[in-house]
């Protein structure tokens, strides 16, 4: 699952509608086919073409030619869509939301604790270990 799924729709369970956008928005400076968009999306050759009709519809995606000596057109974001640049700016962040709660669910961390304030007393805690361990060498070297 992607973030926008992770984040969009209900746990455990992708929506059709947002494999597809999500893979356009992930690969938003590469025009894909709809075959690559049918791979990585995972989603059904129909449903990803009726996908595709929709968003380009709305004007959110833009239907390009093939490229040259090749078949199959290509779908990428539409450059002039306020919506379609919204998106394109929002996955990083979806996605370091995304690894976020995951090293929280790993750590046993609660999902409303800020991950900063735990990793840096973490840090503290181990700086705090290896400054003790460094003083007992010194002394036992016979250093200052």
């Amino acid at each position: 699952m992607g973030a926008f799924n992770d984040l969009f729709a209900p746990k455990n369970r992708d929506i059709p509608q947002i494999s597809v956008l999500e893979t356009i928005v992930h690969y938003a400076n590469t025009p894909l086919t709809a075959a690559e968009i049918i791979e990585m999306s995972e989603v059904s050759r129909r449903g990803v073409y009726t996908i595709l009709q929709r968003y380009v519809d709305d004007g959110v995606v833009i239907e390009m030619p093939p490229e040259e000596g090749k078949r199959g057109r290509r779908f990428a974001l539409n450059p002039n869509d306020v919506r379609a640049k919204t998106l394109k700016a929002l996955e990083p962040l979806l996605a370091i939301g995304q690894l976020e709660s995951e090293i929280k669910r790993d750590e046993g961390l609660p999902q409303t604790e800020m991950l900063g304030i735990s990793i840096l007393n973490r840090t503290s805690e181990a700086d705090r270990v290896l400054t003790k361990e460094a003083e007992a060498g010194r002394e036992k070297d016979g250093g200052p």
